[in-house]
């Protein structure tokens, strides 16, 4: 096995999304990560478009930012160990934001065809993802909520300050 895989089964192993998963499924999926570099400012996603597959940050920290909605400037800021792009493996629709490199960064891709491949001949690699999948999603929820909550809130003193 080369450096480069096992460095990549590493990080695959340190993230939540595949902890649950065996050494060889972590080998396999590992064999199909792409490495990517992103300057500071370059969009990797964009908003409205259709989501390539999953990536998880290895050096660098991403931004997620909405583009329309005027509501929030930063979604949240991810750091080395963080996924996105988990909702392409859900659903065939339109990034409801954009994720754009903050500093130089290096991300591991897993292309959402070769990721549903292996979900799709694989059920117990499936139920493992699916479960930490919900668990990644749970959570993002929750953090989503409390920043709501606080914009909603500071909306508020805002118009009883003015009002």
């Amino acid at each position: 096995m080369s450096d480069l895989i096992i460095n990549i089964i590493e990080k695959l192993q340190n993230c939540s999304l595949f902890k649950e998963l065996s050494s060889e499924e972590t080998r396999i999926l590992a064999n199909i990560c792409q490495s990517i570099d992103k300057e500071d400012g370059q969009v990797i996603i964009e908003e409205n478009s259709i989501g390539q597959g999953i990536y998880l940050i290895v050096k660098g920290t991403v931004e997620v930012i909405p583009g329309k909605s005027g509501f929030l400037k930063t979604i949240a800021t991810l750091k080395p160990g963080d996924i996105f792009g988990e909702m392409s493996l859900i659903e065939d629709r339109p990034a409801a934001s954009s994720v754009v490199a903050m500093s130089k960064t290096t991300l591991l891709k897993i292309d959402k065809s070769e990721m549903g491949r292996l979900l799709n001949t694989n059920n117990a690699f499936a139920l493992k993802i699916y479960r930490s999948l919900c668990i990644v999603l749970s959570e993002r929820l929750r953090q989503a909520d409390i920043v709501i909550k606080e914009e909603v809130d500071l909306n508020r003193e805002n118009v009883d300050s003015n009002g």
